[in-house]
């Protein structure tokens, strides 16, 4: 058993190795050959980017909890698409959160972007002023080319940081809790806002709680926090 573990330890560290290098090419055909030379931080970001892309849903999680019964997550459908906006920045994504059985029922609606700072990859997550304007953009993403500053609102102190598992091929990603006031509408005792984000090639794991001022839970579950969605298929990058 020890034996399969390491050989399997060994193939993940290889096939995480082979996709960084591969990002590492990507970028530096992209920027050409008189440019400075690539970062790791860089090359894990376009990987990031391209594991996230696609369209998502729990159903397997749902099916999981209604079989052993308890707590059964609500049944969830993802979609995150690149988009064009200069106002925002190079790296781009829109992201958008739907019930399963009611797909026109947008939940969350979000433009996110990313950016390596001190070799760190750090993500800014903007609400839009008006969501409903934007809710066909994962269908039309060319829309967002004509974002305004109006149009959106930087949740200040938000701000996730993402890491890449050295041994694993795994991403995650928090914000710091005590800097982060943007809590959930329905949770008006709430005064701070914990988010965590898990990521693999074909799955995508999102938590998002919230905590009044005496640190107590007022949004989220405590058990299995995390949604757990399934690509089902991907969006070009």
């Amino acid at each position: 058993m020890a034996e399969v573990a390491l050989k399997t330890k060994r193939i993940r560290h290889t096939a995480g190795a082979a996709l960084l290098a591969a990002a590492l090419a990507t970028l530096a055909l992209q920027g050409g050959c008189a440019t400075a030379p690539v970062s790791k931080a860089n090359a894990q970001e376009v990987l990031l980017e391209s594991w996230l892309l696609g369209h998502y849903d729990n159903r397997a999680q749902v099916a999981t909890d209604r079989k052993h019964g308890g707590y059964v997550h609500p049944a969830v459908s993802a979609v995150v698409v690149r988009v064009e906006s200069l106002m925002v920045g190079e790296h781009v994504l829109y992201m958008q959160l739907s019930d399963t059985d009611d797909p026109t029922h947008l939940t969350e609606q979000f433009i996110i972007s990313f950016e390596v700072l001190k070799d760190k990859i750090v993500e800014a997550v903007w609400a839009f002023s008006d969501p409903k304007r934007w809710k066909n953009g994962a269908d039309s993403p060319e829309v967002f080319s004509a974002l305004q500053p109006a149009d959106l609102k930087l949740l200040q102190g938000c701000s996730l940081e993402w890491k890449k598992s050295a041994e694993e091929l795994k991403f995650t990603a928090a914000n710091d809790q005590k800097l982060c006031h943007s809590t959930p509408l329905s949770a008006p005792a709430a005064v701070s806002a914990h988010w965590r984000i898990e990521l693999t090639a074909d799955e995508l794991g999102i938590a998002e709680q919230a905590f009044d001022s005496d640190g107590d839970l007022v949004y989220g579950t405590e058990q299995e926090p995390f949604i757990r969605l399934r690509k089902r298929s991907n969006t070009a990058l």
